[in-house]
C-alpha cells in the first residue's frame, strides 16, 4: 500500500488527509501539535504522526527522515500555504517528487518573483522592499502612485492594500506591522513590505499540473472582488466568462512560459495574472492549488477527481487524459458586515435550497469572532453553485444569495 505523508494539519492538510484516506492510501501527518491534541476525524483519518516543528526545518526533516527508514512513503503534501519550503525540503532529500529548491525560494518570496520576472524584462515597473518608516520615506520621490502593499511572504490577502499617497503608505506599514500573527503560529509575516505600481485591469487566477518540468494548465478562473476591501475576492467564477478564446490562448501560453522560467520540476500551480490593454502580468505563482474550493469545482467543471490528481502527482504518477469542460462554476463568499461574534446565517435551509447548490461551508463557525474584516479572515461561508448547461443560471443563484442571506451578529440583528 502506498503512503502520503502531509505536512501541517490546517484547511489543505486536513482536505488532503481526508481525501488520501478515500482513495486507499495510508497517511501520515507531520504537525506540532501533540498527537492527543489532534481532533477526532484526524485521528480517524491518519494511520501514523509526527511530531515535528514547522520553524526548525533541519530538525524537522531529522525526525521525518527517522520515520521513513523505518516506515518509507511515496510523496509529500503541504497543508498550509507556508509550508511548501519544508515539503520541498523533505521530498528532495528523500529522492521523491519535488517542486524544485530554487523554484520554491522564488515563488514564495514576493521580491525573488520580481527579480526573476525583472531579468527575463517581464516586469518593467519598480519596485521596493522597506523595512521601515524612514526607508519609505527617504525614497518618497520615487513612488508612483496608486500602489500595491504586500508582505514579502504573504498569503491570504492579508496586509495587502492599494495606497494612494505617502501617508497612506505610511499607515499601511505601520498596520502592516503590528500585524504579523497568523492564529496560534505566531508572527509568521516578514516585517518588511513590497511596493509597487497598482497594475490596472481584471484579474484571473490559472491552476497548472507540472509533472517533471512539462506543464499543463487546465483551467482560467475569473475573480471576483470585495467592493469595500478590494484586495479581497468575494468569488470565483469557472471558467473565466469575460475572455475570448484567443485571450485564454494568450493566457496559457504565457503561464506556461512562467513556469519554465521558474524552472518548476513537479507539483501543482496557482498562478495569479492581471490583464490589461498592455497585456499579461504576473501577480504571484504559487506552488499549491487554490484555496477556496477551487479544488473541489474543478473536480466539477472538468468532470474529474482533482484531489486524486494532487495524490498521484506528488508521488510521480502522470495524468494523460484530456481535460473536458463540463459546466459552469461559481464560488461566492458572504464576507461580515462587521467585527463581533458571528451567530450564523437566520436563513440556511432556504440559501441552500437551490437547484444550482453545490456545497458550502463555513470560514468561520457560527457563535465565533471576528477580528478582520480587510482579508480573508473576514469571509463567513462560501456557497458554491453549479450548473451544466449555462453561467446565467449560476448567476442567478448568486444574485439570489447575495440578496437573500441574513447574517446574525451578537445583537441578534441581521445584514
Amino acid at each position: 500500500m502506498k503512503r502520503i505523508l502531509i505536512i501541517g494539519n490546517y484547511i489543505f492538510g486536513r482536505k488532503y488527509m481526508e481525501h488520501s484516506k478515500r482513495l486507499g492510501y495510508e497517511v501520515i501527518l507531520a504537525a506540532t501539535t501533540a498527537e492527543e491534541e489532534l481532533s477526532i476525524t484526524e485521528k480517524s483519518n491518519i494511520d501514523y504522526y509526527i511530531q515535528i516543528d514547522y520553524f526548525r526545518e533541519e530538525y524537522s526533516l531529522a525526525k521525518i527522515t527517522e520515520f521513513y527508514r523505518k516506515i518509507p512513503f511515496d510523496g509529500v503534501l503541504a497543508g498550509h500555504v507556508f509550508l511548501p519550503s519544508l515539503v520541498n525540503l523533505v521530498s528532495k532529500r528523500l529522492n521523491l517528487p519535488f517542486f524544485g529548491t530554487e523554484a520554491i525560494k522564488n515563488t514564495t518570496s514576493k521580491e525573488k518573483t520580481r527579480e526573476i520576472m525583472k531579468e527575463m524584462e517581464m516586469f518593467e515597473a519598480n519596485y521596493f522592499k522597506f523595512s521601515s518608516k524612514d526607508e519609505i520615506i527617504k525614497h518618497k520621490d520615487n513612488l508612483d502612485y496608486p500602489c500595491i502593499v504586500k508582505p514579502l511572504n504573504g498569503f491570504g490577502s492579508i496586509n495587502v492594500e492599494r495606497v494612494n499617497s505617502l501617508d497612506d503608505l505610511l499607515v499601511s506599514f505601520k498596520k502592516h506591522t503590528s500585524n504579523l500573527n497568523y492564529s496560534i503560529l505566531g508572527p509568521v509575516f516578514s516585517e518588511q513590505i513590497l511596493v509597487e505600481p497598482y497594475i490596472e485591469g481584471k484579474e484571473f487566477s490559472v491552476e497548472s499540473i507540472v509533472e517533471e518540468g512539462n506543464v499543463n494548465s487546465i483551467m482560467i478562473t475569473e475573480k471576483i472582488f470585495n467592493e469595500k476591501f478590494e484586495n479581497v475576492e468575494n468569488g470565483h467564477i469557472m471558467p473565466a466568462i469575460s475572455l475570448s478564446n484567443i485571450e485564454k490562448k494568450e493566457i496559457i501560453s504565457y503561464v506556461n512560459k512562467i513556469h519554465k522560467i521558474f524552472d518548476i520540476n513537479t507539483g501543482i500551480t496557482h498562478t495569479e495574472i492581471k490583464v490589461n490593454n498592455d497585456g499579461i502580468h504576473l501577480i504571484e505563482l504559487n506552488p499549491r492549488v487554490g484555496g477556496g474550493f477551487i479544488a473541489e469545482m474543478l473536480s466539477k467543471v472538468l468532470n474529474v477527481d482533482f484531489y486524486k490528481i494532487i495524490i498521484e502527482n506528488c508521488i510521480g504518477e502522470k495524468y494523460n487524459q484530456v481535460f473536458k469542460g463540463n459546466g459552469y462554476g461559481y464560488i461566492r463568499f458572504i464576507h461580515a458586515p462587521k467585527k463581533g461574534i458571528f451567530l450564523g446565517f437566520k436563513n440556511i435551509e432556504n440559501l441552500i435550497n437551490d437547484k444550482n447548490f453545490l456545497d458550502m461551508e463555513y470560514k468561520i463557525e457560527p457563535n465565533s469572532l471576528v477580528e478582520k474584516l480587510d482579508d480573508n479572515r473576514g469571509r463567513l461561508a462560501l456557497f458554491a453553485y453549479f450548473n451544466s448547461d449555462n453561467f446565467e443560471s449560476v448567476e442567478r443563484s448568486v444574485l439570489l444569495l447575495q440578496r437573500n442571506a441574513k447574517i446574525m451578529m451578537k445583537d441578534d440583528t441581521h445584514a
